[in-house]
C-alpha cells in the first residue's frame, strides 16, 4: 500500500510539474484558458465516486453526532456548576 501511495505522490508531483510549467506570472500565477484546456485530468469512476461520497457522507453523520454529544455535555457542565 505504502509503494501505490508514494507512486500516486510521484504522479501528483510530476502533474503539479506540467501545470506549473504552463502557468505564468511571478508575483500571482495564472494559466491561460487555452492551457488549462490541454491539462488531462484522470477522474476516478463513478463507483469510486460514490464510495468517496458515502464514506464523506458517513463523516459529516459522525461529526453531527459528536457535535450533538459535545452540546449536550455542555449543557450538562453549566448545569453541574449552577448547582454548586
Amino acid at each position: 500500500m505504502v509503494s501505490m501511495r508514494a507512486a500516486e505522490s510521484e504522479r501528483v508531483a510530476a502533474r503539479a510539474g506540467k501545470v506549473s510549467d504552463l502557468s505564468g506570472g511571478t508575483t500571482h500565477k495564472r494559466i491561460s484558458r487555452r492551457a488549462l484546456g490541454r491539462l488531462r485530468l484522470r477522474v476516478p469512476a463513478v463507483e469510486e465516486r460514490t464510495a468517496i461520497a458515502t464514506i464523506l457522507s458517513d463523516i459529516d453523520a459522525e461529526i453531527a453526532a459528536l457535535e450533538a454529544k459535545l452540546a449536550k455535555t455542555r449543557m450538562l457542565k453549566e448545569a453541574r456548576c449552577r448547582s454548586c
